[in-house]
Parts: C-alpha cells; structure tokens; sequence
C-alpha cells in the first residue's frame, strides 16, 4: 500500500503568499499589512503552528480585508447633459386596410323648413276622364232622333240626333223640379222655312231652306212637377223615353213613369243655342233672349 505523505508549508512559502496578498491589495492595504523586514521567519514559527486549515482561514479573511479596503464610495451623479437635437423623421409606413363600415347612427332632429321654391310651369291638360255614375235622381237616355218643330213659323226645320239626361231635385215644399238637359246635332230640312227668316229680312213661307246645313246644338228645359207633396217613384223604369217620337213625347212618357198620377203641361223655361260653321247662329228661347239670329241656306 502506498502511503500519502502530507508535508507542511514552509517559512519560505508562508511569506510569499502574504507579500502575495499584500501586492493584491494596493497601496492602502499594504500600509495596513506591512511587516517589518525579516520579522517572520522559521524561528518565529513553531512547528505544526500553521497548518493548510489556519492558511486558507487567514487567507480568507486577509482577501476580504483588501475588497473593503479597496471598495470606494459611490460619487455624486453628474449634472444632466443638454438635451440633443431631434432626430429626423422617419418615411411614412404604409396605409392599413380600411376598417369595416361602423352600425348607422340615430337619425337627427328635423331642420327648419326651406323657402319655398319658384313654382313649375303649369303642365299640359290631361286627357277627359269617364262620366261619372249618375246620382240617384238622374237618368240618361242617348242617340235619340226626332223633328225639331221649334222655327219661329211654327213649322219643322231640322232633323235633331241627341242625348239627354233628366234629373229630379225634391223641392222644400214638397213638389219636384225636373230639368231635361240636350246635347246633340242638327241637319236642316229642304223646303221648309228657316228657323228665324225674319231676321234675315224675309218673310215665313218666302224662302224655303235649300237644306243639308249641319250643325251643333245644346238646350235645357225645366218644369215643376206639383204645387205640395206629391207621388214620386224613383225606382221606376221609362222604357219608351229612349224611342220617343219627339222631344215633348219623351217628357210626357217620363212624367207617366216617374211620377204617376200627375199630368204634363209643357216646359215652363227653355233656352236651346244652335250653331253653324258658316251659316249662323240661332237661339230659340223664352228667356232672356227670345229668339234671335238664324240660320240660312
């Protein structure tokens, strides 16, 4: 077996490991530490006295002596420096994506009303509408032909194509007024006398219309049908005032159907205007204008 020979440090080594630790330790601690020349050595060194334990120990605590000695108290911090100049601006980065469209907000309260405008040009007329219904108290009957008797000689002159519409309006007292309303066309009859000759300077039975003059005409005749309350059916039905034989035929068979019992005596008011292109005009009336112009040829 081989046997481990432990040897001890010498004087010599001792001293260098302290002038060693001296020199680490700079001026302040080799003033702290210094050792006269000579002063340690084998003699002042007894045997076993310093062993490897006691020389780390001292070692040790010697090291630790050096780092306090040669730590230094922090300085004051120094005056801050004047700021530098701004750097220059750095390039634009690129635009991001558009966000998506946010929720619609409330709607705002109303503003003030505006002045109004210049008004528009006025449009064109429209094209007529239909007829209305008729209301209840009137009836209609069209495209009726009949002689017009009414010249001022008494006789029949033309040949009248009409409608006409009969309306009945109740009266405060009772009776009914009837009002016969006659829109249509004429066509003069050849031989016979002209509606009016003695306003063209002739005489009745003088001059005898050449005929074939047509015309337009328009008339309303009225009458009161009762002096007080009297007997009017509105439901009833004239079937024979569509195909009367004359304009008085078709009064009498309306008075027979609407109003029964009650007897038919003529127009009280009537006023009939008829018209030519190139051969005159002619009012045949009892009121206001009696008769007046003509028509000739």
């Amino acid at each position: 077996m081989s046997r481990i020979v432990r040897r001890r440090p010498s004087a010599g080594l001792v001293v260098a490991l302290v002038a060693l630790f001296v020199a680490l330790g700079g001026g302040g601690a080799y003033a702290a530490f210094k050792l006269p020349t000579n002063s340690v050595g084998s003699q002042q060194l007894k045997n076993h006295s310093v062993g490897p334990a006691k020389l780390t120990t001292w070692v040790d605590d010697q090291l630790n002596e050096v780092s306090k000695l040669n730590t230094g108290k922090n300085g004051t911090n120094g005056a801050t420096g004047a700021q530098g100049q701004s750097g220059a601006g750095g390039a634009a980065g690129t635009a991001g994506q558009q966000g998506s469209v946010g929720p619609q907000g409330p709607q705002g309260s109303q503003g003030s009303q505006g002045q109004q405008g210049v008004a528009g040009q006025e449009g064109s007329q429209g094209p007529q509408g239909q007829a209305g219904a008729a209301s209840l108290l009137t009836w209609t009957y069209g495209d009726i032909q009949v002689p017009d008797p009414s010249g001022d000689c008494g006789n029949v002159w033309a040949t009248d194509t009409y409608d006409t519409a009969m309306e009945v309006t109740p009266q405060a007292n009772g009776s009914y007024l009837v009002s016969k309303y006659l829109t249509g066309s004429f066509v003069t009859i050849a031989g016979t006398d002209q509606p009016n000759p003695t306003a063209s300077g002739s005489k009745c039975g003088v001059d005898a219309q050449k005929g074939g003059i047509n015309g337009t005409f328009q008339g309303i005749e009225t009458w009161t049908v009762g002096t007080g309350p009297t007997s009017f059916d509105p439901t009833a039905v004239c079937a024979s005032c569509s195909k009367a034989a004359s304009s008085e035929a078709q009064n009498a068979d309306f008075m027979s159907a609407y109003f029964p019992g009650s007897t038919y005596s003529g127009a009280q008011n009537y006023d009939f205007v008829y018209h030519t292109i190139s051969n005159g005009s002619w009012v045949h009336s009892n009121t206001p204008d009696n008769d007046t112009g003509n028509i000739t040829g």
